[in-house]
């Protein structure tokens, strides 16, 4: 098998970094409108009005996703890459993890809306 040349761990260093670079300043860029969007959001009171009237969107969801994330790395973790068949399907590698996460999430979103008292 061939090494490498310099030219190409060069290239290959470059595009990681130029990548990384992407990332970073889009993450903070991100980061700052969301921050800016909270702030005029509970200095409007916007904020408190959402917690009132929208609950279980404001903190059943992200409980839903944080949940299904701990399910899914906690079998990762303990029983290795989660691989499985639904219906006919076969899903492992990279796919069986995320659609496992999927999974997850609706059935616990399901869950709350089931569990949660609607007004008439």
């Amino acid at each position: 098998m061939a090494k490498p040349s310099s030219e190409q761990e060069c290239h290959v260093s470059f595009k990681r970094y130029v990548t990384t670079t992407m990332v970073g300043i889009g993450v903070a860029i991100m980061a700052a409108i969301l921050i800016s969007q909270v702030y005029m959001a509970i200095t409007g009171g916007l904020l408190s009005r959402i917690i009132t009237e929208q609950f279980a969107a404001a903190f059943c969801v992200p409980i839903a996703y944080v949940s299904a994330l701990i399910l899914v790395l906690i079998l990762r973790i303990s029983g290795g890459p989660v691989e499985f068949k639904f219906w006919g399907l076969e899903f492992r590698g990279a796919s069986g993890p995320l659609v496992f996460w999927i999974l997850c999430f609706l059935v616990i979103v399901w869950a709350f809306k089931m569990m949660w008292v609607w007004k008439t």
